[in-house]
């Protein structure tokens, strides 16, 4: 697993889809941005929007839920 010094990325072995699906994660402290990439899809979530503690579900374009 290859690491940045402000995220990590992956490979994920999904054997439901019978494939390797790569993912990444930054955060972005100058922006105070979250970025979570799943191959070709990206998501950014503002960090002074995030209320830290909660629960909270996004969905990347309907194909894949995060919480």
């Amino acid at each position: 697993m290859p690491s940045l010094c402000n995220g990590a990325t992956c490979c994920m072995n999904v054997p439901r889809l019978n494939r390797h699906i790569s993912a990444k994660v930054v955060i972005d402290t100058c922006r105070n941005n979250l970025q979570i990439q799943i191959e070709r899809v990206s998501m950014n979530i503002k960090l002074n929007d995030y209320s830290f503690g909660t629960s909270r579900t996004d969905s990347l374009y309907g194909v894949i839920k995060l919480k």
